[in-house]
């Protein structure tokens, strides 16, 4: 809340020219209730932050490789289509974040799209989402946050070998 003379309140308002935030620099690792502070308000102004604090938890930073998986619904086939294989380039990625967070990482995704009908290969650039096992995106910091895949299409087909059996003689001349 803020208040004081009418035109400043305006003005600040309109501006949003003002920042809230909390200072974390002295803190060590683990839980820790902290003062919200502003910064750029005029001192004309009497500011009540409500809530005045907030807790937050200060977890140790790392980093892990993870392998990209990447995903293509097959109902964008053609049909008589089929994905014949899908390669991820880089194949891997670096996913940086709290360690809990790290930990909980379930699948490193890169879901291509299409329209609907696809009878050709294609490569594409996709981007990656880091999930839990509750398909919950989670906030990390990755490497690179796109991949190129390349989607391999193939017709489908079989191969039946055939096995002749000859009956009877062909008349002179056939074989």
């Amino acid at each position: 809340t803020i208040e004081g003379p009418a035109n400043i309140v305006q003005t600040t308002r309109l501006l949003k020219d003002f920042t809230l935030f909390v200072d974390l620099r002295s803190l060590l690792m683990g839980e820790h209730e902290v003062r919200i502070q502003d910064e750029n308000l005029s001192e004309k102004l009497r500011v009540r932050i409500d809530p005045s604090t907030i807790n937050v938890n200060i977890e140790e930073k790392i980093t892990e490789k993870f392998r990209v998986e990447p995903e293509f619904n097959d109902r964008l086939l053609a049909e008589g289509y089929y994905v014949a294989d899908m390669d991820v380039e880089p194949s891997t990625i670096e996913v940086t974040g709290a360690k809990s967070v790290v930990e909980s990482i379930s699948y490193v995704k890169a879901t291509v799209s299409a329209e609907s009908g696809v009878k050709d290969s294609f490569e594409q650039d996709a981007k990656v989402r880091v999930l839990d096992r509750d398909l919950n995106k989670l906030d990390v910091e990755m490497a690179s946050e796109k991949v190129k895949v390349k989607v391999a299409i193939e017709e489908n087909k079989k191969e039946i070998p055939i096995v002749l059996n000859q009956k009877g003689t062909p008349p002179s001349g056939v074989k």
